[in-house]
C-alpha cells in the first residue's frame, strides 16, 4: 500500500495518496514511515490548497509519527 501511495505522490495525485496513507495507517498504526508520508502529502495538500483542514491533518500526522 504504502508503494502504490509513493506512486500516486509522485504523479502528484495527492488526495488519493492521502487515502492510501490514511488506511495504511489504520491498518498498521506504528508504522512509521505511514505517517511521515501522510504528514508530507498533507502538507502538499495545504501547500496547493488555503483550506487549514490539510493544514491540520498534516499536524496530526506528525503528532502520531513521533508517539
Amino acid at each position: 500500500m504504502i508503494a502504490l501511495a509513493r506512486q500516486e505522490r509522485a504523479a502528484r495525485n495527492l488526495e488519493r495518496a492521502a487515502e492510501l496513507l490514511e488506511q495504511c495507517v489504520a491498518r498498521e498504526p506504528r508504522h512509521a514511515e505511514c505517517h511521515r508520508t501522510l504528514g508530507a502529502v498533507l502538507a502538499g495538500l495545504a501547500a496547493r490548497d488555503t483550506n487549514a483542514t490539510y493544514l491540520n491533518r498534516a499536524r496530526a500526522a506528525y503528532e502520531r509519527f513521533l508517539e
